[in-house]
């Protein structure tokens, strides 16, 4: 069983390392379709947030 200690030392390592690389892919994808603080946002807000802006951009389309 894992200390608290040891899963502090865990996530800052995978933060250090990079991680999370489907986040990052998220936040990347929210800086291309210019989502105001894509950085600072969780995961579930921004997936939905990029989800909503891809279908205005879909329908301003047709």
């Amino acid at each position: 069983m894992s200390t608290g200690f040891e899963r502090r030392v865990s996530k800052l390592r995978n933060k250090v390392l990079g991680g999370n690389t489907e986040l990052q892919k998220l936040r990347e994808r929210g800086r291309e379709l210019d989502i105001p603080r894509a950085t600072q946002m969780g995961e579930e807000k921004l997936r939905a947030t990029i989800a909503e802006k891809e279908k205005q951009l879909a329908e301003q389309e047709e």
